[in-house]
């Protein structure tokens, strides 16, 4: 398996995700759930976790599920670049692999 190509593919959305997750906790955060929490004197472990970390989660996967389609199209342009065959081989993966090529040869 070549790590390469997984790696361009995780890190190039991997700072995108950490970023909207910094900008979600920041905001969840300043709730007044998690202030009525601090209030009944849990600890700021739980209150992390239990309640900034999970309500910032459900928008996280929101966000996930709708970058599926750049991901999936980031993965063609990796095959391409790597020149990496796909494990499904799909005709999106080959027909976009066949645009790319042409354009290199025509440039």
């Amino acid at each position: 398996m070549a790590v390469l190509p997984l790696l361009a593919i995780v890190l190039g959305n991997a700072g995108f995700w950490a970023l909207g997750m910094r900008s979600l906790m920041v905001s969840v955060l300043g709730e007044d759930y998690i202030t009525f929490a601090e209030a009944k004197g849990l600890s700021p472990g739980r209150i992390f976790f239990w309640y900034g970390m999970r309500n910032a989660l459900l928008s996280q996967v929101t966000a996930l599920a709708l970058s599926m389609g750049a991901v999936l199209s980031g993965a063609v342009l990796v095959e391409v670049v790597f020149n990496y065959p796909a494990s499904d081989r799909s005709s999106m993966s080959r027909s976009a692999a066949r645009i790319i090529s042409s354009s290199r040869v025509s440039s």
